[in-house]
């Protein structure tokens, strides 16, 4: 069975969606991506915006070779919240599905508010509704 490659790189590489200000990404994210691309790479984890979204890296750089989930983490207990609740995410995966559940506190506890899946289809990752 083949495996889903993790990498956690703390910056981000695409901004929110439907963003309405400038998001500073990672520096030298073509570089960065070319050596990720190589290594096979399947999901990249980050979480310095204290914001919550997920996407897909192929979406904001069109020369990217391969498909790859990106999924940002929001904050899960500290008040930089950015305009959303605290928040953390639980990822399930298997050999061609990511599942996220997105745990957001609801002032007395984290209740799941958000699932998130990918499903990998003819190499490509595809956010499934």
């Amino acid at each position: 069975m083949p495996l889903i490659e993790i990498l956690v790189t703390h910056h981000q590489f695409i901004p929110p969606p439907d963003t309405t200000h400038t998001v500073k990404l990672v520096g030298r994210a073509d570089l960065a991506l070319e050596a990720i691309e190589e290594c096979g790479i399947d999901l990249l984890l980050a979480g310095h915006m204290h914001e919550g979204y997920t996407g897909d890296i192929q979406a904001y750089y069109h020369s990217a070779k391969r498909s790859i989930v990106v999924v940002q983490a929001g904050t899960a207990i500290s008040r930089r919240v950015r305009g959303q609740p605290n928040a953390y995410n639980i990822i399930i995966l298997d050999s061609n599905h990511i599942l996220i559940h997105v745990k957001t506190w609801n002032g007395n506890l984290f209740d799941v508010t958000l699932e998130i899946s990918y499903r990998k289809s003819n190499e490509k990752w595809v956010k499934e509704s």
